[in-house]
């Protein structure tokens, strides 16, 4: 506690008498003999930081010349409209002549030195926003003021004090102001002492807590330094920040940020905000280092957002601008800053003189707040660089038609991704400077180099890249400049220009990954770049972290270009014609089109089944997705009666698990009912539909309908089954033989159990079906397991698709692909459940339904087929542990339709645990 709050509790113990912790009761009766103004509200905390409950309260001051009894009295607090009032009458405590007493809602037993009295939670808490609050003596209200004004948490409503308190002039809310005084650490106020003089307007509070003019900047006077709108270590709604520079001593208060049509108004009055001539001003979203990107602590806060482009940003007082600063685009995580050499509201007028900030701050985003700005670099005009050697600006050497040569290409890094690790490499024929050519691929374009010469000598090769670091890009020995477009895969032209004057343009083929695409060193030339044949992958040579390319260095002579329609024999190593497969010989076999357990982009395939010797080089792969060639230089041989593999890459734990792929493509198959083609030529081989995958699961032909004819249709196709999975545990039998897939049984037909052969199912008809015996009671087990239906069949037809259902509604359908043909005079069991163990014993079950028998009042229990009623049976309530049965002289359906022809099953006939009735057996006669 502070000397100066020890002071505040003297003070308030000399002019009140505490009484709120003697554990006196609440006053019996209300006061008597107070007017209206013998006590003023002059102070109240409605709206501490953090928790409000236990830290509010209000203040009274005696207008009288004799000491006042506040026993009895009520203080009270409600809305603006004095609606919905709570009160609490004062027990006790004595308020001197000309004291003041303050009133809180603090435990008693841990009252704070400053508070008189406790009330609790008796009258609830203050509204933030607007509200009532008043004393009572009996029916006389003594006092009482209506707030609406929002102040700065933790600082008090103070009535002005440059005046005696009075209990008309606190009606009025211009009499009030935002405490500024610290009465404790961050608890602003002045709680049982007079309260000091309002602010003047256009004024602020110094640090004695006395009120002063505000210091204003003329215009000039505050220089926008720096501007950070586009943080990327933490969030721009927390982390955006503005720097001013002071060139005079001034205050911040009253002067407003603007950016458009939004402002903020910083500090309009409260505590002054000194800032000293030669300092910088830092403006914040927010105070908290741990969520603003580590900032040193704000001078003030604003909330309005910042551009991250073409935004201006104005300081202003009232309508005069003190400074203003347009800026066309800002950088991913570092400021927008004044050379700091150009210190004045002149000079950041030009966009030249300023730059990104270098500096890591907090976090690590890039700025200087709060501190003096670094100086920006040379701008160096164009055609011209800055010399390494002498650091003298000098004219860029620009290179001639041919005299750059684009001689090798890395689309397709395996080792990191392409977005770091693909580059380009350039030989030159000539000595020449990099800077301001532009490198484009397809439409996207990056310009070479900066302000420092990027020089390039005759006979030496350069490497541009995406990232320069080679711990990050892969390795790459030396970078010589950076550009942002992506290499496709799949084979691309790269163009480069100074100008509009061509000086290269190279066509490299789709990369093989993990591999360069290299122009053959026999070939360095600007004429024979522009073929793609004239790049080869790179065999052996690697770099860095293992990836295979030469860049830097001189390339190494292609392999010999086998012609169209041969390949190289694995075996012998050299060139034979392959043999191309006709119609029928190569069948699509099965499909792998949603794998699971790895991305569908890496773990698609297709399997095909071969008839006769072939190969499967240069053979034309397409689906909906795209087309592939499959095949390389060497023969892709598949031997008569074998499978093979075709994915989309050969790295075994990428694509699944899959053992071995014999060719690979890269076109994605749909998740849907598709078609897949495969062609020689304009000759189709074979051209399968395959239906709707599911995840997981591939598509394989049946077995037994392994022909190019029967692949055509997409319902022989099957999903393959649970025991049969692959690698990671994906489903399908990739290089192996199918398996029969299960026989698909047509609506309105079944599986003949005794043939094997599916037959139409003979339905039922009205009269064919009796139902004859009802359990809805067991007692041997519960009813949700227990409950059964049986029903005599006159006729001899099968179940499949039979309805039961009760006078409830709800309705269970038969289903299965076997025929349930129990045979004329059969008594049929329908039950909850299927499992002897927990049914209470009864004997096989036909069917289970998932519906309730009701045990008491009078039912219905009807059986039917294709919407139509066969057979209602009545009942009327049930007999623990005995069945409900139809007596064997009654046994059809107009019979059944009675609840008197039903009798409880009698002692003597009992099934499995012990319950009583005859399931799947013939009923016994009704007494």
């Amino acid at each position: 506690m502070t000397l100066r709050y020890l002071s505040i509790c003297a003070a308030a113990l000399l002019v009140a008498t505490l009484a709120a912790c003697n554990g006196d009761p609440p006053a019996e009766t209300a006061c008597t003999g107070h007017v209206a103004g013998d006590l003023v509200i002059t102070e109240f905390m409605n709206d501490p930081d953090g928790a409000d409950t236990g830290r509010e309260w209000f203040e009274l001051y005696n207008a009288t010349s004799k000491p006042i009894d506040l026993k009895g009295f009520t203080i009270y607090l409600a809305k603006k409209d004095g609606s919905s009032p709570k009160t609490h009458i004062v027990a006790s405590g004595t308020i001197q002549p000309k004291g003041y007493f303050v009133l809180g809602d603090a435990p008693a037993t841990a009252l704070p030195a400053y508070e008189n009295y406790s009330y609790g939670d008796a009258i609830g808490g203050m509204s933030n926003s607007e509200g009532m609050i008043g004393i009572k003596c009996g029916a006389t209200v003594v006092d009482q003021v209506t707030y609406t004004a929002v102040y700065a948490g933790s600082h008090s409503h103070q009535l002005d004090g440059a005046a005696v308190p009075d209990s008309a002039a606190n009606d009025n809310e211009t009499h009030w102001c935002e405490a500024a005084g610290e009465f404790m650490p961050g608890e602003f106020g002045s709680p049982g002492l007079r309260n000091p003089a309002c602010n003047v307007p256009g004024g602020c509070f110094d640090a004695s807590g006395n009120s002063r003019s505000a210091r204003k900047p003329a215009a000039g006077e505050l220089v926008i330094t720096e501007v950070m709108p586009n943080p990327k270590l933490t969030d721009d709604t927390v982390g955006e920040w503005i720097e001013l520079y002071a060139t005079t001593d001034l205050d911040l208060n009253y002067l407003t940020i603007e950016v458009g049509t939004s402002k903020t108004v910083l500090s309009p009055g409260g505590e002054c905000l000194p800032i000293a001539a030669g300092s910088y001003v830092l403006l914040a979203k927010s105070m908290d280092p741990a969520v603003n990107g580590g900032l040193p602590t704000p001078n003030a806060l604003f909330t309005i957002s910042l551009p991250n482009s073409s935004g201006t940003v104005q300081i202003k007082d009232g309508a005069t601008v003190i400074d203003q600063f347009s800026y066309q685009k800002s950088f991913d995580g570092a400021t927008v800053q004044l050379d700091s050499a150009k210190l004045d509201a002149a000079q950041n007028d030009d966009p030249a003189n300023w730059c990104a900030g270098t500096d890591a701050y907090g976090a690590g985003d890039l700025g200087t707040p709060a501190a003096a700005n670094q100086t920006c670099p040379v701008v160096v005009p164009a055609g011209s660089c800055i010399d390494p050697g002498t650091q003298q600006i000098r004219a860029a050497v620009a290179p001639l038609a041919g005299e750059l040569v684009i001689s090798e290409v890395m689309a397709d890094p395996t080792k990191v991704s392409d977005a770091v690790g693909e580059w380009i490499e350039l030989y030159a024929v000539a000595d020449a400077d990099l800077n301001g050519l532009e490198l484009a691929v397809g439409t996207s374009k990056s310009i070479l180099g900066g302000n420092d010469c990027v020089h390039v000598t005759q006979g030496t090769y350069a490497v541009l890249a995406h990232n320069s670091d080679s711990a990050v890009n892969g390795g790459i020995p030396s970078v010589a400049a950076i550009f942002g477009a992506s290499l496709p895969n799949g084979g691309g032209t790269i163009t480069l220009k100074k100008g509009i004057e061509l000086i290269d343009q190279a066509t490299y083929p789709t990369a093989a990954a993990g591999a360069s695409s290299q122009l053959d060193s026999a070939k360095l030339d600007a004429t024979a770049n522009d073929q793609a044949s004239a790049f080869c992958p790179t065999a052996a040579d690697t770099y860095g972290l293992g990836d295979k390319g030469t860049p830097g260095m001189a390339n190494a002579p292609c392999p010999v270009v086998v012609p169209a329609g041969s390949c190289i024999d694995p075996g012998t190593q050299q060139i034979r014609p392959a043999v191309a497969p006709t119609e029928g010989q190569l069948i699509i076999t099965e499909v792998m089109a949603d794998p699971s357990k790895v991305a569908d982009s890496a773990g698609e395939w297709i399997e095909l089944y071969a008839t006769a010797d072939v190969d499967l080089n240069g053979l034309e792969l397409s689906g909906a997705g795209g087309k592939a060639t499959l095949g390389g230089n060497n023969c892709v041989h598949a031997a008569a009666g074998s499978y093979l593999v075709l994915a989309h890459g050969v790295d075994s734990p990428a694509n699944g698990g899959l053992t071995s792929v014999a060719a690979t493509f890269a076109f994605s198959l749909p998740n849907s009912a598709s078609t897949i083609t495969l062609k020689n030529g304009a000759n189709l081989i074979d051209q399968a539909s395959y239906p709707a995958p599911s995840a997981g699961i591939s598509a394989q032909l049946d077995s037994g309908k392994l022909t190019a004819t029967d692949n055509d249709t997409a319902s022989n196709f099957c999903g393959t089954v649970a025991a049969s999975t692959y690698g990671l545990g994906d489903r399908g039998t990739p290089g192996a033989a199918n398996a029969a897939c299960p026989v698909v049984v047509p609506a309105g037909s079944c599986l003949d159990k005794g043939t094997s052969q599916i037959r139409t199912a003979v339905a039922p008809a009205t009269g064919d079906l009796v139902i004859t015996e009802i359990m809805a009671d067991p007692a041997k087990v519960a009813d949700s397991a227990g409950e059964w239906i049986e029903v005599l069949l006159t006729k001899d037809v099968d179940l499949n698709g039979l309805q039961l259902w009760t006078d409830a509604g709800t309705k269970t359908t038969l289903s299965g692909t076997d025929c349930l043909r129990p045979g004329l005079g059969a008594y049929v069991v329908f039950a909850k459940s299927a499992d002897g163990t927990l049914n209470g014993g009864l004997p096989a079950v036909a069917g289970v339904f998932g519906f309730s028998l009701a045990n008491t009042g009078a039912h219905t229990v009807s059986v039917g087929y294709a919407g139509a009623t066969l057979d209602t049976a009545a009942y009327s309530g049930s007999t623990a542990g005995a069945s409900w049965q139809l007596s064997s002289t009654k046994l059809d359906t107009t019979s059944n339709d009675t609840a008197t022809n039903f009798c409880a099953t009698l002692a003597g006939t009992s099934y499995g645990l012990g319950d009583l009735g005859s399931p799947g057996a013939a009923n016994g006669t009704c007494p």
